[in-house]
Order: structure tokens, then C-alpha cells, then sequence
């Protein structure tokens, strides 16, 4: 093997490296975002409960509270749903046509409804 051989295959190794560590980055980057929102998602849940609670005591109405409340978590559920779209794509995972179950991507059928995928 000679001096440049062992130069390319050193450089072929530092450009794997270099892809799995900015693969890794990129995978945490995502988990991170997704436990932010599920924290989001708890913590509006959780006021919604006491919003609840505080009018049940006092009698004030919250229609439009609770509204906006709601429409905050459909606004973080669908940012959720994005990041894990995001998270199955750099996996490799597909989802079902028919059910919308996330699949290892080199399922034939659906694990939940067995549907050609």
C-alpha cells in the first residue's frame, strides 16, 4: 500500500466520521426539540386543569381561555407531528397509506393494520 493509498483511506474515514457525527447532531437536535414540545404540551394541559378548576370555584366563564388554550395545543401538536415526521425520515421509517402506523422502512406490511406498504 503505498503513502497515498493510506492518505485516501485515511480521508475516506474522516468523511464517514464527519457524516455520522453531523447524522447524531442532527437526530438529538430533533429528540431535543420533541421533549421541549411534549413539555410544552404538559405544561398547557396542566393550565387548561386549573383554569378548569379556578372558574368551577368562582364561577367565571373561560369560553374564550379555554379557546385560546386549545388552540395552542393543536398549534404544538402539529409542530410534535412535524418533528417526528422529521425523526422517522432519519430513521428510515415509512408510515402506512391506510393507517398512518410508522413502519421500519423495510417493512412489506403494516405492523398494525397489515396493509401493503
Amino acid at each position: 500500500m503505498t503513502m497515498e493509498d493510506i492518505l485516501n483511506k485515511a480521508r475516506d474515514v474522516a468523511a464517514g466520521a464527519e457524516r455520522k457525527t453531523t447524522e447524531l447532531v442532527g437526530k438529538t437536535k430533533i429528540k431535543m426539540e420533541i421533549s421541549s414540545i411534549q413539555k410544552q404540551l404538559a405544561a398547557v394541559f396542566e393550565g387548561i386543569g386549573r383554569l378548569e378548576f379556578d372558574a368551577a370555584s368562582s364561577g367565571e366563564d373561560i369560553t374564550a381561555l379555554k379557546a385560546e388554550a386549545f388552540e395552542t395545543v393543536r398549534e404544538l401538536q402539529k409542530e410534535l407531528e412535524k418533528q417526528y415526521d422529521r425523526w422517522y425520515d432519519m430513521n428510515g421509517a415509512v408510515r402506512c397509506g391506510a393507517c398512518d402506523a410508522v413502519n421500519e422502512g423495510d417493512a412489506a406490511f403494516c405492523k398494525k393494520c397489515g396493509k401493503t406498504l
